[in-house]
């Protein structure tokens, strides 16, 4: 059976290199590679990697399913040993 391992996930932005560095520091990383058009961060303690792509077409989703708005596209969900202490 092949190996079959997620390595990255992409987030679109209108600006990657302010998203990248949101979730640099949110997972105590860094951003490992800054562009023109396109950031990454390597997720600590993995082999994953968060990639941010600029759109300068990018409109943010709305809260709601609105019939011609762009809507929400996936989800990333973090665990945290301490949620308290990870807000504060």
């Amino acid at each position: 059976m092949i190996k079959l391992q997620l390595a990255a996930f992409t987030l679109y932005s209108g600006n990657d290199q302010v998203l990248a560095q949101f979730y640099a520091k949110l997972l105590n990383s860094k951003v490992e590679y800054q562009g023109d058009f396109f950031s990454y961060v390597h997720v600590p303690d993995s082999d994953f990697y968060l990639n941010f792509m600029m759109d300068k077409t990018y409109q943010p989703p709305t809260g709601n399913l609105t019939p011609g708005q762009q809507h929400p596209m996936g989800t990333l969900d973090f665990i945290v040993d301490d949620l308290a202490q990870a807000v504060a």
